[in-house]
């Protein structure tokens, strides 16, 4: 049983993309409201299950790190932090499906996408999170 708390933020710092570019700020903005932050890939599957099952706040990037939600209490909260889409064929919500199906509350913040990467695909680009909006999503 690894129990890392009840509010964590999955990050993608140890990626070589689709990370924060501001991502120091932002661990300082969610440390500061009681957030563990927490790399996926250093727990093995039954781990990272046991962290999301004592988990009830998870913010996270766009991602696999996110399929791990289905393992945390109903009732729970997500907030991903997803590229803002360009086009309406950018949208992708799979984790606002995922949260809706097994009961937990789901919001999503829109970021702006550093630079848009060669594949014109907005989902391999970093992001920078508006950290003020955040705030006010955390409080809400």
């Amino acid at each position: 049983n690894l129990n890392l708390g009840e509010k964590i933020y999955i990050s993608r710092k140890k990626a070589a993309r689709r990370k924060p570019i501001n991502e120091s700020e932002l661990e300082g903005l969610l440390m500061g409201n009681g957030y563990k932050t927490v790399c996926m890939e250093d727990y093995d599957f039954f781990e990272q299950i046991s962290i999301m099952r004592n988990a009830r706040v998870v913010v996270g990037l766009h991602g696999a790190g996110l399929a791990n939600i289905q393992f945390m209490p109903k009732d729970s909260t997500v907030i991903e932090l997803s590229p803002k889409p360009v086009k309406r064929k950018d949208l992708r919500i799979p984790f606002w499906r995922l949260a809706g199906i097994c009961r937990l509350k789901y919001a999503i913040q829109f970021c702006d996408v550093a630079k848009i990467p060669a594949s014109r695909d907005i989902y391999e680009a970093n992001i920078m999170v508006d950290l003020e909006r955040l705030a006010k999503n955390l409080e809400n």
